[in-house]
């Protein structure tokens, strides 16, 4: 019926950050049928490659995010001075960060 077509188109479809189908993911091969693709046009990937461009592509996220938010590595060592936030505060008078510890 139409859902196993869909179904079927769906496993076909080639991811563009991996560059495999799901199906091929999944299994290691493609589904044999008798609908065409293009695939046979792009050069076969292992799956180390597929992992490292995986990896490569969230490492462009990431950095782009943090470029967005302002985001810094910060370099805290044992002994350090810290505020702790007092998580239970047991009335509004009792300040939410304290420099006890």
């Amino acid at each position: 019926g139409i859902y196993s077509d869909v179904h079927i188109i769906r496993h076909r479809i080639v991811l563009r950050q991996v560059n495999k189908s799901p199906s091929e993911l999944l299994y290691g091969r493609n589904i044999r049928d008798k609908i065409p693709t293009i695939y046979d046009l792009y050069s076969e990937l292992t799956d180390e490659e597929a992992y490292d461009r995986n990896l490569l592509n969230k490492q462009k996220g990431k950095d782009l995010e943090d470029r967005t938010k302002g985001a810094r590595e910060i370099d805290i060592n044992v002994g350090d001075p810290a505020l702790v936030k007092n998580v239970v505060v047991p009335h509004q008078l009792i300040p939410t960060f304290s420099k006890d510890t």
